[in-house]
């Protein structure tokens, strides 16, 4: 799996550098360091519902099955692209690891209207940036219950500037207290809701 994250990293980080291709056919694929974050979390707090939202070509998916791998769980990840799609299951059976992996062909707001009532320990929300308010609500009825401080339920917002503004402009995580490394902000359960409910407010 370490082999075909660093392949995966070397032809997203080249395929992007393509400044003619339109944007539907980026990857924008996360940081090395990002991922092994994700897995630490992950790792730390015994995920085993996870749940992505954007595989791209499923580098950060890999980075995701090797936490699930450590701790017994299972990965959904939804992604509306159909050629992106078939490209990480095709990179996930190279490995043999298509097991561990539930791939879903969709939108994402069409998936989460679908499935509110689907419960999930760890989100990761990587695409569809502007839609992140709109989606808010369902994703946090999504988180398992009994998120409290001690970090046992997250949902992350993705990379990049959008998700900063969305997440500390806005209605969607802000106000609270947050760990955040390099620009990705992490918040639990409780404080979300604690945050809703006018009780946490921020640390400068």
């Amino acid at each position: 799996m370490d082999e075909l994250l660093e392949e995966l990293w070397r032809t997203g980080q080249d395929n992007d550098a393509n400044p003619s291709l339109p944007r539907d056919e980026l990857l924008m694929n996360i940081t090395p360091d990002t991922g092994a974050l994700l897995e630490l979390l992950i790792c730390s707090m015994g995920a085993r519902r996870i749940l992505e939202l954007g595989t791209s070509d499923g580098y950060s998916t890999l980075w995701l099955t090797k936490a699930a791998g450590r701790t017994g769980g299972h990965v959904t990840t939804v992604e509306k692209s159909p050629k992106k799609t078939l490209l990480a299951k095709e990179n996930f059976a190279r490995v043999g690891l298509e097991q561990r992996v539930t791939f879903i062909e969709s939108e994402i707001g069409s998936y989460l209207s679908r499935h509110e009532t689907d419960t999930f320990d760890f989100i990761f929300l990587d695409a569809d940036r502007e839609n992140y308010l709109t989606y808010f609500d369902s994703l946090t009825r999504m988180l398992s219950p009994g998120g409290d401080m001690d970090n046992r339920q997250r949902i992350i917002p993705c990379t990049g500037n959008g998700a900063i503004h969305a997440t500390y402009g806005g209605d969607i995580l802000p106000e609270a207290c947050y760990s955040c490394w390099q620009g990705r902000a992490c918040g639990t359960k409780s404080q979300i809701m604690m945050r809703r409910a006018g009780c946490i407010r921020t640390e400068n």
